[in-house]
């Protein structure tokens, strides 16, 4: 068995590689190698690593790269292989339409991208490529596809990857709160701030200084509303007492729901072409 390999005549490059055999086409030429050639073994599976030159095959310059993804970031480690006599100094990344441009130190560049928690159960391709040298692809993040995403530089010159929807962070911010608690929650919360309105600051006094229209609904509030409200500032946590269950999954809660109005707002401002 042999190897064939058809390749461009002016460049060299070859344009397939099979054990069959090809009619070459205008400006094109085959060559033959036998299968126990270690050479052609490896360019017949990484044809565009190697070109014809002089009726032999010629290793070029490549990329290899790889990913380590941990912590909310992804590192790519790219090395350049079978370096020409006078390597590039630098090479280009590109990831998500930008391209960034790396410093080869030794043949190795790296490249750390911070992945934002809403897209970190998103695939993406990373590519790398200098002048001469022939390109590596690779895959970072999770598994799943289908979330507009980008890649940008903040102030301080870090590469972040990114959600490019609004509703996406929104999406994300939800999730951290607890579904099944939202509501009992909310309910608390409404419970402790009617009773500080209603029945320590509206006195009868401030009452009687309001408008009739207000006064009436605050009239009904007490008589249809306040009656139904669960909690009170006596009740929600009693004085050598324990706080109320409901109170308490609220107090423990609400750094969460904290974060997850303040985290989006923050991600606004901070990340750009959102939509």
């Amino acid at each position: 068995m042999s190897y064939y390999f058809l390749y461009n005549l002016t460049t060299g490059q070859i344009l397939a590689s099979s054990t069959t055999g090809f009619t070459p086409g205008t400006g094109e030429s085959v060559l033959t190698l036998p299968n126990t050639n270690s050479t052609a073994i490896i360019a017949a599976q990484f044809n565009d690593r190697y070109i014809v030159q002089n009726g032999a095959l010629v290793e070029q310059p490549y990329f290899s790269l790889t990913a380590a993804t941990a912590s909310g970031s992804a590192v790519f480690t790219a090395t350049l292989n079978n370096p020409p006599t006078t390597p590039p100094t630098s090479c280009t990344f590109a990831v998500l339409g930008q391209n960034i441009t790396a410093t080869l130190t030794a043949n190795t560049a790296m490249l750390t991208l911070a992945i934002h928690p809403s897209v970190a159960s998103q695939s993406f391709s990373v590519s790398v490529t200098a002048t001469g040298s022939v390109q590596a692809t690779t895959t970072a993040g999770g598994t799943a596809s289908g979330v507009p995403m980008q890649a940008y530089q903040d102030a301080s010159k870090n590469w972040h990857i990114a959600p490019t929807m609004k509703a996406v962070l929104q999406g994300y911010y939800a999730s951290l709160v607890p579904e099944q608690l939202v509501a009992a929650n909310t309910l608390v919360g409404i419970s402790l701030l009617a009773d500080v309105v209603f029945n320590v600051l509206l006195t009868p006094a401030v009452i009687a200084a309001l408008s009739l229209n207000q006064q009436n609904a605050i009239n009904d509030f007490k008589a249809n509303i306040s009656g139904v409200l669960p909690l009170t500032l006596a009740n929600a946590f009693p004085a050598g007492g324990a706080k109320e269950i409901h109170y308490e999954s609220f107090e423990e809660n609400m750094p969460t729901y904290a974060e997850s109005v303040t985290g989006y707002n923050a991600d606004v401002v901070a990340i750009p072409n959102l939509t």
